[in-house]
């Protein structure tokens, strides 16, 4: 007769250790060893896995088996084995390129380096370079010197020096890579790899602003035009009820079995339910990818998976170190700021603008080096990304810089207040470039909207309302107590200070557009 033997496995037991609402707590009485009077046949065995230690009452239970890191020759052997996966024997030939990368890796994990965060990069990462250069040894004939370099600027990107660091320690085994430690690849194009990449794993991008979804659609527009963008609610009941996860759950699914590909952002209390998807750990039934994903806290549906779905996450660069190393090694990373992807004559055209706000707030006469107020408070919305953006945005390689500048004080000067035309009418800059100046303060008073009553009558009835959706953003000075005369027959108010869920603000803007 057959005997069988029934376990329960379970996987991420870590992540569910450090929920607040203590789920685990119900295993103290189910892992209790038996004692006489149980029956053994009703025992189950019981199997977790954990990236850290639980606490006490459960180890205490349980048979602890700690798995340590694994030495060089233990990564040696994985990366050999991971070769051979493609093609029976190809670490023969490979093999000191496949001891050069791990005993590179193994140096990095090993020696204090200067990461911000130790813990960045990983065994996953390890595993997916070594993934990524055997199969282009195995496929393409790129000379492996390349393929390497392009691997490991892919694998261990995300922080501002770490690809430079990791190729360094591979070249003092792999000395035929020395020519190429220098070589860094830019960021959008290491992007543009991973999109077109079928097999690469899903992308995690590091941005210091709040540009990153700005950036993608700007230079990415073919991938972002079938991308759908999910960003995460701030509202504080929607941070604790899971009806609202759920809801967001739903549409990723939706999302998965369409094959469209989401930009995801600040959903940080949904992505524990999406492990498996990230770990790209799908089941193949009937030639279908199939992915469990936690629906609530009892359901764990398997989900379809279309073959074009691909997910990309934003993370502000602040928050990184926040984020378990578990769930950003499961990540291809990569940094994209509007720094490193604006080129020479547009960080030139940059600073100029930058120069010029400077000396139109720099006093011309007294001892004063600049006006009380700072620029922030003088032009709204201000700051230096602001002014990098505008350059990316109105950069058409066709027109003359000058043209460009024009373009772009036009955008600054809409945004200012009379605050910067009193601080530039005794500035450095009327000084030296007067009829400039006049010009700027000439489309000031043009371009001027006195009131909010004036910006409907001029600018959305001149936009074709209600034929078009007339979108604006207004910054103001005016107290939030104070009163705004407008017709209520035909416009609507809202306070943002009074919602208090994501819901009720769809609700209300689906209510406007009906009425």
């Amino acid at each position: 007769s057959y005997t069988t033997l029934f376990r329960s496995f379970f996987d991420e037991i870590g992540l569910a250790e450090i929920s607040k609402n203590n789920p685990l707590k119900v295993l103290h009485s189910l892992l209790e060893p038996p004692n006489s009077d149980s029956n053994s046949e009703d025992q189950v065995a019981f199997i977790g896995i954990s990236n850290w230690r639980l606490d006490a009452s459960k180890m205490n239970r349980t048979i602890f088996l700690a798995r340590p890191d694994p030495d060089e020759e233990d990564l040696i052997k994985t990366a050999c084995d991971i070769c051979d996966s493609y093609k029976k024997n190809a670490s023969t030939n490979h093999r000191p390129l496949l001891e050069a990368l791990a005993k590179g890796y193994y140096q990095l994990q090993s020696q204090d380096t200067n990461y911000d965060f130790p813990d960045f990069h990983g065994a996953r990462d390890f595993y997916a370079l070594i993934k990524q250069v055997s199969y282009q040894l195995v496929n393409s004939n790129k000379d492996p010197e390349v393929i390497v370099v392009e691997a490991i600027n892919r694998n261990f990107g995300g922080l501002e020096n770490s690809a430079n660091t990791m190729r360094a320690l591979v070249s003092n085994y792999l000395y035929s890579l020395e020519n190429f430690i220098s070589y860094e690849t830019p960021v959008l194009e290491l992007i543009e790899k991973n999109f077109s990449d079928p097999n690469a794993r899903y992308l995690m991008i590091i941005t210091n602003s709040n540009y990153g979804t700005y950036i993608l659609e700007h230079f990415f527009s073919e991938q972002s035009s079938k991308s759908k963008i999910l960003v995460g609610s701030n509202f504080e009941k929607d941070l604790t009820k899971e009806e609202y996860s759920f809801k967001t759950l739903s549409n990723i699914i939706i999302h998965m079995e369409k094959g469209d590909s989401i930009i995801m952002q600040n959903l940080d209390s949904i992505y524990p339910s999406l492990y498996d998807l990230f770990n790209q750990n799908f089941t193949i039934v009937s030639k279908r990818k199939n992915c469990r994903i936690a629906l609530g806290s009892t359901n764990n549906p398997m989900c379809y998976l279309n073959d074009n779905f691909r997910c990309t996450i934003i993370v502000d660069k602040k928050d990184v170190e926040n984020k378990d190393p578990p769930f950003v090694n499961r990540f291809e990373k990569q940094i994209l700021t509007l720094d490193n992807i604006m080129n020479p004559d547009q960080i030139k055209l940059y600073k100029e603008i930058q120069q010029t706000l400077k000396e139109m707030t720099t006093p011309a006469f007294g001892k004063a080096k600049s006006f009380v107020l700072s620029l922030e408070r003088m032009l709204a919305g201000y700051g230096e990304d602001t002014i990098k953006a505008l350059v990316i945005k109105n950069w058409k390689e066709d027109k003359k810089v000058q043209d460009i500048a024009e373009r772009i004080y036009s955008r600054i000067i809409a945004l200012a207040s009379m605050d910067f035309i009193l601080a530039s009418e005794n500035s450095i800059y009327k000084q030296n470039n007067e009829s400039v100046y006049l010009y700027f303060v000439s489309s000031y008073y043009v371009n001027h909207i006195e009131s909010l009553n004036d910006l409907i009558a001029e600018r959305v009835v001149r936009d074709d309302w209600p034929h078009k959706l007339a979108k604006y953003v207004v910054y103001t000075y005016t107290n939030l107590l104070e009163v705004i005369n407008y017709d209520p027959q035909t416009d609507d108010e809202f306070k943002v200070g009074i919602f208090e869920e994501e819901r009720v603000v769809e609700n209300a803007l689906k209510n406007f557009f009906r009425s």
